[in-house]
């Protein structure tokens, strides 16, 4: 449920994240004009479908008596989370839309419920791995927390490069702004991170370092500090991946204005 809130509103309502649901769709309205949207649709929902069956194997490789690293699965783990979670608020960036908190921490909770039990824990996010480095409750190995922020950042500027691509791509959006709410000062948004994210870290500590009888709720806690901040990302390769988004439009458009 949470991904179609997440995909819904990061990208609109015309795709329907299923092959049933598109087929219906098109029955339903039964216009020839529309049947190669149908059928391209579907074929992209399929092979979402085979993409996250070998993403799931990468995450879980002792389910499938795999010969993979517990480092790889870790950094993969990181990595995949990171990048999804980002890419709905670039695409939410690119979209304009009016409820990108919303978006985006559904798609955190999705991220971190489903990679929560793989070995990296779920951080992603540099700012809750620097937070569980410090907290001195050894609950990550240095080596492995800096190597989950590099992974993170680079995740950030992959969804960034694609949802600027997109942007570039869908010529009806405008130029999209970079990261901060626009009608705030710089200092009100660097003020507003500041104190969202730490809201965000102390909750992923509380829940998940403390061994409380509280850990099931842990997913929807951390997905609502974001819900709360309404107006920051509370992640700083979130942030990496807007900026991305913006260059790479800009680029894409000044070249194509260029060669007219």
């Amino acid at each position: 449920g949470m991904v179609y809130i997440a995909g819904g509103i990061a990208v609109g309502s015309i795709s329907s994240f299923n092959p049933a649901l598109t087929i219906g769709r098109f029955v339903a309205v039964l216009e020839l004009d529309s049947f190669w949207l149908c059928l391209v649709l579907v074929a992209a929902q399929c092979l979402g479908g085979v993409l996250a069956n070998h993403l799931f194997r990468v995450c879980r490789p002792h389910e499938y008596d795999s010969d993979q690293g517990e480092f790889t699965t870790k950094v993969a783990g990181e990595f995949i989370g990171t990048f999804f979670v980002a890419l709905t608020l670039c695409l939410n960036t690119v979209t304009r839309s009016v409820a990108a908190s919303w978006s985006m921490a559904a798609a955190l909770m999705s991220a971190t419920y489903s990679l929560a039990t793989v070995a990296s824990g779920a951080n992603l996010n540099p700012s809750v791995t620097l937070g569980l480095l410090l907290s001195g409750r050894d609950k990550i190995d240095p080596k492995d927390g800096r190597a989950y922020i590099v992974v993170q950042v680079i995740a950030g500027l992959c969804a960034g490069l694609i949802a600027g691509l997109f942007a570039w791509a869908a010529h009806q959006f405008e130029e999209i702004a970079g990261p901060g709410n626009p009608l705030l000062s710089q200092v009100s948004n660097a003020l507003t991170d500041f104190l969202f994210t730490s809201v965000l870290v102390f909750t992923w500590l509380a829940m998940l370092t403390t061994g409380t009888d509280t850990q099931s709720f842990f997913g929807l806690a951390i997905a609502s500090c974001v819900t709360a901040s309404a107006v920051a990302a509370l992640n700083p390769a979130v942030i990496l991946g807007a900026i991305v988004a913006v260059i790479v439009q800009d680029r894409k458009s000044t070249r194509l204005n260029s060669s007219h």
